[in-house]
């Protein structure tokens, strides 16, 4: 904002510049404005507490307060599961997060971005959604790639680095996670896949190969 005066600088508020790239994400139609409002207890009767106050008020979504997947600053915290961070809440089962979300689609609120809607479609296209209560060390070499490429493209990352992605996968399941990459690519991210498996190459924009230490 610019004035030749402060108080223009508050006529002048409106005036915002967007310096952000423009938008790559070529359907859009599932972006609906609204007004939100904030959980912060981050618990089940909290949440549909909120929904309840939401539907009074004509708010038409719901945002979980940080916290819900564990410490915020913590690397390690795992957006594709509900964890509670103990900091926020010690009761770690306190909150159902699929519950309050079914609760609120019954009553017309939505959340902005369900991390485990998307994990649950991630899961479904690549053909694992029987393996959310499974434990790591339960899953065959195929499953284990397959989850590791669905946590890879759960929060649409600007760039995928694979490398060897279909190693062990028989064939349908190479499609299913070429597929997959084929569209994060189409969605405007930068992927690079690196792999000896020639039958991948249809999904490619570019190809390089590498003889004997030389990239051609």
């Amino acid at each position: 904002m610019c004035a030749d005066k402060p108080g223009q600088i508050l006529e002048h508020n409106d005036l915002i510049l967007n310096l952000n790239p423009s938008c790559k994400i070529k359907d859009t139609s599932w972006i609906k404005p609204g007004k939100v409002v904030r959980e912060v207890t981050l618990t089940t009767e909290g949440g549909k507490a909120l929904v309840d106050f939401a539907v009074k008020r004509n708010l038409q979504y719901i945002h979980f307060d940080a916290g819900w997947y564990g410490f915020e600053y913590d690397k390690v915290s795992d957006a594709t599961t509900v964890t509670l961070d103990p900091r926020r809440n010690p009761d770690i089962n306190a909150l159902n997060l699929k519950e309050v979300v079914a609760y609120a689609k019954e009553r017309g609120i939505e959340k902005p971005y369900d991390v485990n809607a998307r994990a649950e479609s991630l899961m479904k296209a690549l053909q694992i959604e029987g393996l959310s209560e499974v434990y790591p060390r339960e899953l065959s070499g195929g499953e284990t790639r397959r989850v590791i490429i669905a946590r890879t493209l759960i929060n649409i990352p600007e760039v995928v680095i694979a490398d060897e992605p279909t190693g062990d996968l028989d064939e349908e399941s190479t499609g299913l996670v070429m597929s997959l990459l084929r569209s994060a690519a189409d969605d405007g991210a930068a992927v690079i896949v690196v792999t000896h498996d020639s039958d991948t190459s249809s999904f490619a924009d570019q190809i390089h190969t590498i003889t004997k230490g030389v990239l051609n």
